[in-house]
């Protein structure tokens, strides 16, 4: 399983069986088939209420889950960074990030990424605002902007660090990291930006250079600036975007960089524990001579296997959506999204989210439009890219003309699921978080996240993570809006009817047991990241 998340605010569906169907209610009184299960309710995220009650607004921004229901949680209440866990289907109460007050003294903090490699062993990125001179020894002055990372072992978080190193290259003053990939308890990395001078233009925005950082063992290494970026981005703007890991040692990242000119895409890969060279994403270039480029997500589904999405604007100004893919560790050439019959024509569209579960199947999604904005996905079968498609939905889910995915999560191939946010017909214009999922291959209509009508009264609501284990279990996460215009966050996790029984199936199947046995005895897959081999490479 992976999960691809967009930038917040706005950034999996489960294994299933087919032939079997039944009929439940969805929100706004209207009818769909159920998949393999059903949504549940949205509920406000269990122990959250003290966030609430001191006038804090609190979002979800990321959620992982190791198996089902055991997840973890991060985002923001008001401007402090919390934590949440759930254990065997219960949330237990959100927590300040252990450590985070030393380091926070300016009050302004957010988990912006987590992932979990086991039930209860999880990582955490995200930043915080720091005084001069304190635990950082940084001059910036009372603005200064750093990245932290935290781990969770055993289901207890430990206290967060500043990232390692990142210091020394933040002379800009403002940092954070985008993602968080780990591939196994004490194994990630982690990728974003840190600024790189302390000129800023009127907007408040300066250069920036992007950085990688790896932990093994459970200790976190010193952060470098990615191999090679130093001489691309002459234009000062450099991001990682997205970050996944296929296994120890072997990950995948990208984003963007200005060549002084314009923004162009890039991607990287670490083979054995090495960062490679950052690289122009290949074809790029020549799907869009002169306009702008990113890639917005990557996701690995083992070593040397990712696929990478984004956008180019071509020559005659259309913005249009690329994927690419990385096999045997070696990246081919961008390819345009394939477009349906509804979607020819469009002026703009863009790939946002890409999640593999396994190598050669993939999901994607983003947007398209001009004057209004509609959510597409795409799949990958095989190898094969298939054709874009705007996601099936009630006429009412786009009566105001704006639905946007936030998140993506697919758990085998054809089976994933997606959340967002959709703007009503109303005149008041309401936000309402919805879900989508896919069952074998066919994407079902998307839903308002049951029970956010009455949750959201004032109307702005959105889902923002989703996240779901290979064994059935998915989780969703994102916030709404009380009528006080209170923002609180919501958790709802979706129950496949038949999830226990292929779970039990598995769990007592002898062959399975035995393969697993000869797997975890096979002394060519325990070797780990090796040490002392950061930011080589070509």
């Amino acid at each position: 399983m992976t999960t691809a998340a967009a930038a917040f605010p706005p950034p999996t569906i489960c294994r299933s069986t087919r032939g079997i169907s039944s009929v439940v209610p969805t929100a706004k009184g209207r009818l769909a088939a159920s998949r393999l299960g059903s949504w549940g309710d949205a509920e406000q995220l269990p122990g959250s209420r003290w966030l609430s009650a001191q006038g804090q607004q609190v979002r979800i921004t990321a959620l992982s889950c190791a198996s089902a229901g055991n997840c973890a949680a991060g985002g923001l209440a008001g401007s402090e960074a919390f934590v949440a866990n759930e254990k065997d289907g219960t949330w237990g109460s959100p927590a300040k990030v252990p450590g985070l007050d030393r380091l926070n003294l300016r009050y302004d903090a957010a988990i912006t990424s987590v992932s979990c490699a086991a039930p209860g062993d999880c990582s955490a990125g995200g930043y915080y605002s720091a005084s001069p001179g304190y635990a950082t020894g940084s001059p910036m002055g009372p603005d200064f902007g750093q990245a932290f990372v935290v781990d969770e072992h055993n289901g207890v978080w430990g206290d967060a660090e500043a990232v390692p190193g990142l210091v020394r290259l933040n002379v800009g003053g403002y940092a954070d990291i985008t993602s968080v990939s780990c591939a196994a308890p004490g194994d990630c990395s982690a990728g974003g930006f840190y600024g790189s001078a302390r000129t800023r233009d009127a907007m408040g925005a300066g250069p920036t250079e992007a950085f990688l950082v790896d932990e093994v063992d459970g200790t976190w290494d010193e952060a470098e600036e990615v191999l090679h970026m130093g001489a691309l981005n002459r234009g000062g703007r450099a991001e990682v975007t997205s970050l996944s890991c296929g296994a120890i040692g072997y990950c995948s990242a990208g984003g963007h960089f200005n060549d002084g000119e314009r923004q162009r895409g890039f991607v990287i890969s670490e083979d054995q524990g090495a960062w490679q060279g950052a690289q122009l994403v290949p074809g790029l270039a020549r799907l869009n001579p002169g306009g702008p480029a990113t890639v917005s997500s990557v996701s690995c589904s083992a070593e040397r296997y990712c696929a990478a999405g984004g956008y180019f604007v071509a020559g005659s100004g259309r913005a249009l959506g690329f994927v690419v893919t990385e096999v045997k560790g070696h990246w081919g050439d961008a390819q345009p999204v394939k477009e349906s019959a509804s979607l020819t024509g469009q002026r703009y569209t863009f790939i946002t989210l890409v999640s593999c579960p396994s190598s050669g199947n993939c999901g994607a999604a983003g947007y398209y439009g001009a004057k209004t904005m509609r959510a597409l996905v795409v799949d990958e079968r095989n190898g094969v890219w298939g054709a874009a498609q705007e996601i099936p939905h009630w006429p009412w889910l786009d009566a105001g003309g704006y639905v946007s995915i936030y998140a993506l999560s697919c758990a085998s191939a054809g089976n994933c699921a997606a959340g967002g946010l959709y703007v009503d017909g109303t005149a008041a214009r309401k936000q309402e978080a919805f879900v989508v999922d896919e069952t074998d291959g066919t994407w079902n209509r998307a839903e308002e996240v049951p029970n956010t009508a009455r949750l959201n009264s004032f109307g702005l609501g959105a889902t923002t993570s989703v996240s779901c284990a290979p064994n059935g279990g998915c989780t969703a996460a994102g916030y709404y809006a009380d009528s006080s215009d209170q923002l609180h966050a919501f958790v709802t996790a979706y129950k496949s009817h038949f999830a226990s029984k292929l779970v039990r199936n598995r769990r007592d199947d002898p062959k399975l047991l035995a393969l697993m046995s000869k797997i975890r005895s096979d002394p060519a897959r325990a070797k780990g990241r090796p040490r002392g081999t950061k930011g080589g490479g070509a």
